[in-house]
């Protein structure tokens, strides 16, 4: 939903639902680049089943989740289109090997997806999607959950009257947040720890283990622990966002810098097995992240997939990958960020042996000081060019920004007494 904050002397008078034309504004708009594998045909790779292609859409790409052998994306019209590996079966009942095009053909790079139907009609009202590796996982604005694909571990058994605020889907498991901070787990998964069930802000779902951190940055991990990818080291700093790949986890701290733990035979905590270790409390090693020996900092947004790489996005827009290989140790391009996206990606997201990267091109004229990038707005990154300790974004009389855009409420607020101010969301 967009629309526009008619704000007052730091006091919102209305909200006006839709587009709002203005000639001075641009909007902040986006599209997504996967690499990795691969391309429907491009090799004889067994993971090769199309499922990094970038079709295009006849909408905006809201969000992208990448499974194991597919991928699927939301859009702005709330319906879902899935690629890759269709061998359980989307709900449409194409039974194709690739998701297919408008035309019935294999989805491939600029082809354009078929939407996702479920149990017959259309599948709307999306506004979360997640992959597995053989199941995927659809929330829906009102907070009810749907899941499509293989079942053998009851990864689709959907809990009844489940209001979810958030999802993720592990390889053979799904898992939800509640209003309440509760987390919610079906599937081939070990339950739930008693300090999960309430107070969560948010959860990630590795290959067969599962995390949930709170507020305050308070971890928690479960399930599969054969690297200590469940064990949370003691040292860790207060958390601000987490992500499990196959035998190992990689967290966040609110000093934007990346730390990691468990298996690294892949380079998937970054560097070698003996590089920076700096605790082994619990038979873990807890190490930062590093990227050509430099510790991996200023992180915004980190993924993993649940495979054996992982994924940062940086302030600036730029994405760093690491790495590498799949269950054969076999290249498959997915740590090589194309070079096209520097500075420009406002989300990421690492599927098994292929990533995505959220792009956007438009820059949003904020004042007379000159323009604020678009990507600098999603990020919650805004510049300060006159030194007034007031962000430029803040200062403009009409701006758009995305309607979770954390500085909404910091404008509103900075709008002088007496003043008008139209921020476009």
């Amino acid at each position: 939903m967009r629309g526009a904050w008619h704000v007052v002397g730091g006091s919102v008078v209305a909200l006006s639902l839709g587009l709002v034309a203005q000639s001075a504004v641009a909007q902040c708009t986006t599209s997504i680049v996967g690499f990795g594998a691969g391309e429907p045909g491009e090799s004889a790779d067994v993971f090769d089943l199309g499922q990094s292609a970038t079709p295009v859409f006849d909408t905006e790409v809201v969000q992208v989740s990448g499974g194991v052998f597919h991928t699927a994306a939301v859009l702005a019209d709330g319906t879902v289109v899935c690629w890759g590996s269709n061998a359980f079966g989307w709900p449409s009942g194409l039974g194709r090997v690739f998701g297919t095009d408008v035309n019935g053909a294999p989805i491939a790079s600029g082809k354009i997806g078929q939407r996702v139907q479920y149990l017959g009609a259309a599948l709307t009202g999306i506004a979360e999607v997640r992959g597995g590796e053989l199941h995927t996982a659809a929330r829906r604005i009102d907070g009810s959950v749907v899941a499509w694909g293989n079942n053998d571990w009851g990864q689709l058994n959907v809990p009844a009257d489940l209001v979810a605020t958030k999802i993720d889907a592990g390889s053979l498991h799904t898992l939800a947040l509640t209003p309440s901070g509760g987390v919610v787990c079906w599937g081939g998964c070990a339950g739930v720890p008693k300090a999960a069930a309430v107070g969560m802000s948010d959860i990630a779902a590795g290959y067969e283990h599962s995390l949930a951190w709170n507020a305050s940055g308070g971890l928690l991990a479960w399930g599969r622990n054969d690297y200590g990818q469940s064990t949370v080291p003691a040292v860790l700093p207060a958390t601000k966002q987490a992500a499990g790949g196959i035998y190992s986890t990689l967290a966040l701290g609110f000093d934007g810098v990346v730390r990691a733990w468990g298996g690294n035979d892949r380079g998937q905590c970054g560097g070698s097995n003996a590089d920076g270790s700096i605790d082994i409390s619990g038979g873990t090693h807890l190490r930062v992240v590093r990227i050509l020996g430099q510790p991996l900092d200023n992180v915004v947004a980190i993924s993993s997939g649940g495979g054996y790489h992982g994924m940062a996005l940086r302030a600036n827009g730029t994405v760093v990958a690491w790495g590498a290989g799949s269950l054969f140790n076999t290249p498959q391009g997915q740590t090589t960020v194309p070079p096209a996206t520097a500075g420009r990606a406002v989300a990421i997201d690492a599927g098994y042996v292929h990533s995505y990267i959220q792009t956007t091109t438009s820059t949003t004229d904020c004042n007379a000081n000159g323009m604020i990038d678009c990507v600098e707005i999603a990020l919650g990154v805004t510049a300060d060019t006159d030194g007034n300790s007031v962000p430029d974004i803040c200062e403009s009389t009409t701006f758009r920004v995305p309607l979770d855009f954390p500085t909404i409420q910091a404008a509103i607020d900075a709008t002088p007494a007496g003043t008008a101010r139209t921020i476009l969301v």
